[in-house]
């Protein structure tokens, strides 16, 4: 009997397990085991046994659609897709009588209820997962870069059923549902599940509103939402709640940067104000929108500015439009336990010309719109935002906004003062000028950070000092104006920046004229200490010229004292300091004359050269010829040398790597002009040089007393290159010769000699 037969038979008297473990013995093939599979799933699924029976569908790779149509129960209502397949063809005639178990699985569909229901639903799951995953793995086109027609119907119905079996498991896997709808490959059907998700009321609203915005109907989860801020305290989504879906779908809206989207939000962003201002603040600036510990806010935008923002409302039409909103009838009790409330956002810059550390302050109220657009455009421009325009609206607003308060609310005050101080702080692209004109007379605080942008440091020394008689805001204010001008590069160094390094003198001079004023106690002691203290950062001439006139000799005697002991310690550090140069100078003077004995005794070695005496000088060496391209480069230096009765010219040759040597290398040097100076009494030729190798040859020339002691000479390399010819490899000879640059060859002035 044949191995078909053997199966066949096997399969007759409904032993499929041993079929499948015959068919994997003889290595049958695949396509007969995937067939075996399917048969042993139908006979399992007509038995009752529906989870074993999913695990054989799968392993036969079966079409989802066939599937799915054994499992009606969990098919959504109204969900219909057409395939091109055969899910409904029922087998007639001979496939009828050698397949018989899928008609049995079709006569024998099961009605499923309870628990029962709960765990086919599982299984289900685990099926169309794993099937889903297989789906996007095997069905994408690399050439057409799209998924076919078939596969992305056959992706609709498995990502659906996926939805909706695990809806009704036990308990319904929400989170799963919510990750398949987040998920941007899904395929769902949004009739189908909507109609479900709506059946369940409110523990289907959260993956109901994630179909809804997947599927891109905005309208339709908006309407949602709305019916979600109605619903009783008691039910799982309360108004608070609601509200607050609500500020986050349109902030999701808001960063999608979509003309359509965008202006969705400006329809309902004015009830999300009214309800709740810190949310409908969130929604422009991405702020956290977190309450309960239930609630998590998994959803947050990029913390983005409005820079380059081209599809949404300018930002200052959006701080324009917030000044109108009139926030008086809100009910704030709606989102009483949202964390989002605005607090001071603290910028990690530094300003450049005062001092930048910013004032603490509390909870910033939003009251009015005037209040929401200042927590919006100090938003946006702490995040980074250019502007000028920006930095006015803000500073402009801010100071309205003290001045409405000036005379009811000492509180809010406070608050708008202290933010209107950290933002003249952070900033330095407002209108000095125009802010000073429009503050009132008793902003002394105001006035000093403005004029420090100003650079107007004696001015800020006089509100300080004298106006406010707050020490510490004029000593922190002198410390960072002098710690930005001392490490400024020196290169950048002006005459301000040095003004801004005498500013300790100059609040000196305030101290002590405290005294004909009479509103501060021993204003001539604060002088002396501030000078005392800062003695590092005072010239001491110019602290002695600071201290002021007909001061008491008592005082003066320890403010002497001290300065004795500083400059005496800046004495001895000075000459330490000189002692420690004057090592060094020794070092280095030796280290030349070390250097300087090798190179003459290497001279001197010269049979030709050691009866001339003794060197008395020597020129700076002179660079005559560079390596450059070509068969023949190389590098040529030249150093003087004056004897008692001779010149010596020292040419320094390095032969660049070419793969040749050269020969009898020497210099022929000739004077330019019409008479010599010097006449040629010899030379030393270099007899060898190989590859990458430096030598030297040596020009001779006798001194005549008689003329004058410069000339010029013009320099020839002079030099024979070995070659071989063809295979015999006889060595030839070639003259060669390079012009090097002229030399000047001076002893006058001695300053040219070393």
């Amino acid at each position: 009997m044949s191995v078909k037969d053997q199966v066949q038979d096997l399969l007759n008297n409904a032993q499929y397990q041993n079929a499948l473990a015959f068919c994997m013995l003889t290595d049958s093939p695949k396509e007969d085991i995937q067939l075996i599979e399917e048969r042993c799933a139908y006979a399992l699924y007509s038995h009752g046994e529906l989870e074993r029976a999913l695990q054989h569908w799968l392993d036969a790779l079966t079409a989802p659609e066939t599937v799915a149509e054994f499992y009606a129960i969990i098919w959504p209502s109204g969900f219909n897709i057409e395939l091109d397949s055969e899910k409904k063809v029922i087998p007639t005639g001979y496939k009828l009588r050698s397949y018989p178990e899928k008609w049995f699985g079709f006569l024998s569909k099961l009605v499923l209820r309870g628990v029962t229901l709960k765990r086919t639903a599982a299984a289900v799951v685990s099926y169309f997962q794993t099937m889903r995953n297989w789906l996007l793995a095997h069905s994408f086109d690399p050439i057409s870069n799209e998924y076919g027609a078939v596969k992305c119907c056959r992706l609709v119905l498995v990502d659906t059923m996926l939805a909706a079996a695990r809806l009704q498991c036990a308990p319904p896997r929400l989170q799963d549902t919510i990750s398949l709808l987040r998920d941007p490959a899904q395929s769902c059907d949004l009739e189908s599940l909507a109609t479900l998700m709506a059946a369940g009321g409110p523990t289907y609203v959260e993956p109901l509103l994630w179909l809804y915005r997947s599927k891109h109907a905005h309208k339709r989860a908006l309407t949602l939402i709305m019916d979600m801020c109605n619903w009783q305290e008691n039910s799982r989504w309360n108004c608070t709640q609601g509200w607050r879906w609500k500020a986050r779908y349109l902030r999701w809206l808001w960063f999608s940067r979509k003309p359509t989207l965008v202006s969705m939000v400006r329809e309902h962003v004015a009830s999300v104000f009214y309800q709740a201002p810190a949310l409908g603040l969130a929604i422009f600036t991405g702020a956290d929108m977190s309450g309960k510990k239930d609630d998590v806010d998994s959803d947050q935008p990029p913390h983005t500015s409005s820079r380059g923002a081209n599809m949404r409302m300018a930002t200052l039409g959006i701080a324009a439009w917030m000044k109108k909103l009139d926030l008086k009838g809100g009910s704030f009790n709606a989102a009483k336990d949202v964390q989002s409330s605005l607090h001071y956002v603290g910028s990690p810059l530094q300003c450049s010309k005062g001092c930048a550390v910013p004032e603490q302050v509390g909870q910033f109220p939003l009251h009015s719109g005037a209040s929401v657009a200042c927590a919006y455009l100090e938003h946006v421009i702490y995040a980074g935002e250019e502007p000028a325009i920006l930095h006015m609206e803000l500073a402009t607003t801010l100071l309205d906004q003290v001045k409405l308060f000036a005379a009811v609310d000492p509180v809010m005050v406070h608050l708008y003062r202290t933010r209107l101080r950290n933002f003249l702080r952070y900033s330095d692209k407002y209108e000095c000028n125009f802010l000073l004109s429009r503050l009132p007379g008793g902003f002394l605080h105001e006035k000093a950070l403005i004029l420090s942008q100003l650079a107007a440091h004696s001015a800020v020394l006089d509100v300080y000092a004298l106006k406010l008689s707050d020490d510490n805001l004029a000593e922190i204010y002198s410390s960072t104006i002098w710690l930005a001008a001392k490490n400024m590069p020196q290169i950048v160094k002006s005459d301000e920046v040095e003004s801004a390094l005498d500013i300790y003198v100059r609040l000196a001079r305030r101290y002590a004229s405290r005294a004909h004023t009479g509103k501060c106690l021993q204003p001539l002691e604060h002088a002396v200490d501030v000078i005392r203290r800062n003695f590092r950062r005072i010239h001491p001439l110019n602290a002695i010229e600071c201290c002021p006139e007909n001061v008491s000799m008592t005082l003066c005697s320890n403010l002497v004292k001290d300065l004795l002991h500083f400059t005496e310690s800046e004495r001895r550090a000075a000459i330490v300091k000189r002692n420690l140069l004057r090592v060094q100078y020794a070092d280095l003077k030796h280290e030349g004359t070390q250097r300087q004995l090798i190179r003459y005794y290497k001279l001197l070695s010269v049979p030709r050269l050691e009866a001339l005496g003794k060197i008395l000088r020597s020129l700076q060496p002179v660079v005559l010829e560079e390596f450059r391209e070509g068969i023949h480069c190389c590098h040529v230096a030249c150093v003087g040398y004056l004897f008692e009765s001779h010149l010596v010219l020292q040419f320094h040759v390095t032969n660049k790597p070419n793969g040749q040597r050269i020969k009898s290398v020497h210099v022929h040097a000739k004077s330019l002009g019409n008479v010599e100076d010097y006449i040629h009494d010899g030379e030393v030729m270099l007899k060898l040089l190989t590859c990458n190798s430096t030598g030297h040859c040596y020009v001779l020339f006798r001194r005549l007393p008689t003329r004058k002691t410069a000339n010029s000479l013009a320099c020839k390399l002079r030099f024979s290159v070995t070659t071989d010819i063809g295979d015999l490899r006889v060595p030839t000879e070639q003259l060669q010769e390079i012009s090097l640059k002229d030399i000047d060859v001076q002893f006058s002035p001695p300053t040219n000699y070393t």
